[in-house]
């Protein structure tokens, strides 16, 4: 995603499994899994944004299309004063690449 100073800054993408029942004690947050890869990664290595997703977008074969994620990341303004964003609605990405999300702020 966009930094203003180092051009790019890493984010998290996580698929939720799909046997997850919804109980709310199983729900990580995004400042838990933050705090996790501050404690293993080095610093630079440390994702700003974490994103919660049904489903990663994959080919036929099953890969992840990092070209998708990476569109998705560009939506992003790395600012940590700012309070996070909670994508509410499922992520869409139409045949030409677009991003489209439903955002409460």
């Amino acid at each position: 995603m966009p930094h203003p100073k180092w051009g790019e800054s890493p984010c998290a993408f996580i698929s939720v499994k799909k046997n997850y029942n919804g109980d709310t004690n199983d729900i990580v947050k995004e400042s838990e899994i933050i705090a996790y890869c501050r404690k293993n990664l080095p610093r630079f290595m440390v994702p700003k944004r974490v994103v919660f997703m049904a489903e990663l977008p994959k080919t036929s074969t099953g890969k992840i299309q990092k070209f998708q994620l990476r569109a998705l990341a560009q939506n992003f303004v790395v600012n940590e004063n700012l309070p996070s964003k909670k994508i509410t609605g499922p992520i869409q990405l139409s045949a030409s690449g677009q991003v489209n999300t439903q955002v409460q702020g």
